[in-house]
């Protein structure tokens, strides 16, 4: 391979070529190209440029590679460890020492010691050591760079000096069967009640949905409702159920067309038959409130704080929660909650139903009212045909008079009577106390915390699989990566610092160490970088400290691949 300049009246272009025997013929295949130059001081630094690029290319194609396997990579995390019993021999010379590969070691090791305290580190069964890394590296790697599973492979080669084979960890993925996935629930659950001295007292719910790439149905994937907006996809119904804090206890998957409020008494049950002798409350918002779930809920004894649909409720109940002058101060000796203002307790079917007002939110119903009807109003000027936007929008405001079309303003009256009102219904709660009730169901952005992890730092969806034992592996898996992002987070809190998924991701991607060669047949040593303050902090929550001295690296932890024959 060399360095080929073309040039043109007013640049010249570089381009890294090697010549290919074809037959008898030899012709010059462009490997790469380099850049343009328009000056004589850049083709100069191009020129240099160009070669680097042939010597790391060359390097690639020797007969030593540099790629780690799962286990040569827990042996190099270990020699990392014991730095102090593997020094660096005195009579290494730093100007002999070349770079051979730079491998992050940060995120793996913490990740790693989360994946084994949540007691997975054994999940296919202890003889399956292959599999078992197989997975914990797919965790890894979600947490650090998510991908597919064929872009995560391609890119551990490339970036993490990783080889795994792409066959092998769909074959990893089909282990994951129901009952490993029952098992990785009940793991997160147990250690969620190890770290916490009470009794799980709170267990949030909530669902969400996730759309595939590919558009075929099956008795998973299905057209619904979106809620990421993406109606044209199919998609499934992924449930979460977390605590107080946001630390994850399971999940639970469904069919992309099942109605939220349908997966609750599966969830819960699944939930229930783990732990049949915990009591805690369950808190949801209204979308999971109907009669079944009520009577469900009862039934089984599990006391619940949801969101109330007060307009459902009768006539007459709508005009007691309506109602101005029995509404009370919340009083500022009350810790404010979404600046609410007055709050009334009714009684409705033996359920005790909590009003709250806030100004703060009549103002915001106003205006999102106000700017619906304004493009209601322009869309109905612009229509030819003004039925056709009746079912769009802010259309339960429109009347037909004579098979006209308006905007009726008795409509947008009554509809103003109900802003910033906001209901919950209890059942079987521990306390009667509206203020905690009301702090414990608007502590469900926690769990809209949660799914934005999964969403944007995790990446769990696009889903790109279409079998549904794989589509379950992968949620598996990021569910797994969930898991361990989230129980670092609480280790941090109690230590008085608190971090997102993505600073967390950031901090440990730069914890890496350079793996420096001597010479032809000469020791391999780790230079490992130097560590901010917050991997500090991170390391300190799990129990582990970053090793910044730099060690030798011994020749089993390499893999090296037999020379080509000739």
């Amino acid at each position: 391979m060399f360095v080929r300049t073309k040039k043109f009246t007013d640049r010249t272009v570089l381009q890294i070529v090697k010549s290919v025997r074809e037959g008898n013929k030899v012709r010059q295949k462009v490997v790469r190209h380099v850049g343009t130059a328009t000056s004589e001081e850049q083709l100069i630094q191009l020129n240099r440029f160009g070669q680097l690029i042939i010597e790391e290319m060359q390097q690639a194609d020797s007969a030593q590679t540099h790629l780690f396997t799962p286990k040569q990579y827990a042996e190099l995390l270990e020699q990392n460890r014991n730095a102090r019993q593997q020094p660096v021999p005195d009579r290494v010379r730093l100007k002999n020492c070349r770079e051979e590969s730079r491998v992050a070691l940060g995120l793996r090791e913490v990740t790693a010691e989360m994946y084994r305290l949540l007691g997975w580190e054994h999940l296919l069964g202890v003889r399956r050591i292959k599999a078992n890394r197989i997975i914990q590296e797919l965790v890894v790697a979600r947490i650090a760079q998510p991908l597919s599973k064929r872009a995560t492979v391609r890119e551990l080669e490339r970036f993490g000096d990783l080889s795994l084979n792409l066959e092998q960890v769909y074959n990893t993925m089909d282990a994951l069967n129901d009952d490993v996935i029952e098992r990785i629930c009940r793991q997160s659950h147990e250690m969620v009640k190890k770290i916490y001295t009470e009794p799980i007292e709170v267990i949030f719910y909530d669902t969400t949905t996730l759309y595939f790439e590919s558009d075929t149905t099956d008795s998973l994937r299905e057209k619904g409702y979106s809620k990421d907006g993406k109606h044209h996809r199919v998609q499934l119904v992924f449930a979460l159920l977390t605590t107080a804090g946001g630390m994850p206890v399971g999940y639970q998957v469904f069919p992309g067309n099942m109605y939220e409020g349908h997966t609750l008494s599966k969830a819960f049950g699944q939930l229930r038959k783990r732990f049949a002798k915990a009591r805690f409350t369950l808190v949801a918002d209204a979308g999971m409130i109907s009669k079944d779930n009520q009577k469900w809920l009862e039934d089984n004894g599990i006391a619940y704080v949801m969101g109330a649909r007060l307009r459902s409720y009768s006539e007459g109940f709508q005009n007691q929660v309506l109602r101005a002058d029995d509404f009370r101060p919340w009083g500022e000796s009350v810790a404010k909650q979404g600046d609410v203002a007055r709050y009334k307790v009714l009684s409705h079917n033996q359920r005790q139903v909590i009003v709250t007002y806030s100004p703060r939110m009549a103002r915001k119903d106003a205006r999102k009212r106000a700017e619906g009807i304004d493009k209601l109003t322009r869309r109905l000027q612009r229509s030819r045909q003004p039925r056709s936007v009746s079912q769009r929008g802010y259309a339960q405001y429109l009347s037909f008079p004579e098979g006209q079309v308006s905007v009726d303003q008795d409509k947008v009256d009554t509809a103003a009577r109900w802003d910033g009102i906001q209901g919950i219904v209890t059942w079987g709660v521990d306390t009667s106390d509206p203020c905690e009730l009301v702090r414990r169901y608007r502590r469900l952005w926690e769990i809209e915390a949660c799914f934005r992890t999964n969403k944007h730092d995790l990446r769990i969806r696009p889903i790109y699989h279409w079998k549904p034992k794989r589509v379950r592996a992968h949620i598996a898996i990021c569910y797994m990566a969930f898991c361990c992002v989230q129980h670092v987070r609480y280790r941090l809190r109690l230590l008085g610092h608190e971090m997102s998924a993505d600073v967390i991701r950031r901090e440990l991607n730069a914890l890496q160490v350079s793996i420096l060669v001597e010479g032809p047949g000469q020791g391999q040593y780790g230079m490992p970088s130097r560590a901010s303050s917050d991997a500090r902090r991170i390391y300190r929550s799990v129990g582990l400290s970053w090793n910044e001295q730099p060690f030798a690296v011994s020749a089993t932890g390499r893999k090296r691949k037999p020379a080509a024959s000739r």
